[in-house]
């Protein structure tokens, strides 16, 4: 299992692609860039219960905390 194929997957599929980075690593530049990151799985909650996780300006990926 690979995230960034799974990322790519969701992006491909028109659905938001949240990755759960529970060790603070970047997400690689190269890759298809994940509509949300979350550090845990209650943040994960919070995300799938409508938190906003693109910044407004530059469209990038938030952390939620």
């Amino acid at each position: 299992d690979a995230p960034e194929f799974d990322i790519l997957g969701a992006n491909n599929a028109g659905l938001r692609s949240i990755w759960v980075n529970r060790t603070g690593q970047p997400w690689p530049d190269d890759h298809h860039q994940p509509t949300c990151e979350v550090t845990n799985l209650r943040s994960l909650v919070d995300v799938l219960g409508g938190v906003q996780c693109r910044d407004e300006v530059t469209g990038e990926a938030q952390s939620v905390h």
